[in-house]
């Protein structure tokens, strides 16, 4: 269990402390810690970011020693990297702030594919290494969708509401940074 743990902490470096999309999303805070690019610098926090999942990958591979698990594994970062492409594509692509259309902006079934395979992925990951391990045959990465969907939609509720969560990421984080969350896709379909 506890090389479990060390595994969980080497992903969750990747994918919280060194994140690639605070630099595409220009975030100077993730989770009022400022994020590593604006310490580093992009280049060595992206190469730092590339070496901690492949040093992952490599310790998913010795620590399970199963194809399948491995497989699993890399199928759910592609699934990450998916979802962030998917974000960057509306924000800049779809959605050009100077033509913005409703027909243009995500819908909650989009958003909710980005979800599944961003945050949830993320749950989904972890519930597939411990299933792994796990000798009860208990399958939780349903559960793990289900939490990773509570905590986005509560996470883009707070980025809006919350002046302890402004705190922490800054005033209204993904509005400025031209994500679309649901409260955003929301209000963006409501008729005028």
């Amino acid at each position: 269990m506890e090389i479990l743990f060390s595994l969980k902490t080497h992903i969750f470096k990747v994918f919280i402390i060194r994140r690639v999309d605070d630099i595409q999303d220009s975030s100077e805070l993730r989770r009022g810690v400022p994020s590593s690019y604006t310490i580093y610098g992009a280049p060595p926090s992206m190469n730092a970011s590339a070496y901690v999942m492949t040093d992952v990958t490599h310790r998913v591979h010795n620590v399970f020693r199963d194809a399948n698990v491995l497989l699993t594994f890399v199928k759910y970062v592609k699934f990450i990297h998916m979802s962030q492409g998917m974000d960057l594509y509306y924000r800049d692509i779809q959605c050009n702030k100077d033509d913005l259309k409703e027909a243009n902006i995500p819908t909650e079934e989009e958003y909710n594919k980005i979800l599944v395979y961003k945050t949830a992925g993320q749950l989904m990951m972890m519930a597939t290494l411990l299933g792994a391990k796990s000798k009860t045959g208990i399958d939780v990465v349903p559960l793990a969708q289900i939490i990773g969907h509570h905590f986005q939609i509560r996470d883009d509720y707070l980025n809006i509401m919350s002046k302890q969560y402004e705190e922490k990421k800054g005033f209204c984080d993904d509005l400025v940074e031209g994500k679309f969350s649901l409260p955003v896709i929301f209000a963006l379909h409501l008729p005028y």
